[in-house]
């Protein structure tokens, strides 16, 4: 079985020390001003303080409140947006449903008649057919 190295204390501490002093310890990492993908088109090599970056960024698409209220809600499954108080939140669907509160007439009800099943219409082609069958059951029976 191979035993596996243990590193000295003054071995390790080189190694940091090495880390420390390296130019640029994490190369497989961009940084904003190397590349990052977030800040794609906008060349961010020239700024060095943040008074200068936000000189560079005036201009661009302004924070969006609406967007960032959004952003911020944990819906659970199912769940909607909705604007209720001036405040974005997240609903389940009964609740959105309460709020709307709508009626039958909202949704076209109110022009459907609520018929008894025995006053429902009744088409030729079934009407037709039922008579058959009372007449054919009239002939079984011997009426």
């Amino acid at each position: 079985m191979a035993q596996i190295p243990i590193e000295t204390p003054a071995g390790a501490q080189a190694k940091v020390d090495a880390h420390e002093t390296a130019t640029d310890p994490h190369a497989g990492y961009l940084t904003q001003t190397e590349g990052d993908t977030r800040y794609a088109g906008v060349d961010l090599s020239g700024y060095t303080t943040d008074a200068e970056l936000a000189a560079g960024l005036s201009g661009r698409q302004p924070l969006d409140s609406d967007l960032t209220a959004l952003a911020g809600l944990t819906p659970a499954n199912d769940d909607l947006p909705q604007h209720k108080g001036g405040v974005w939140t997240s609903r389940t669907p009964a609740q959105v449903k309460a709020d709307m509160a709508l009626t039958k007439d909202d949704v076209g009800l109110d022009q459907v008649s609520n018929l008894a099943p025995d006053a429902l219409p009744v088409s030729t082609a079934q009407a037709s057919y039922a008579t058959s069958r009372a007449v054919a059951l009239a002939i079984v029976l011997g009426g």
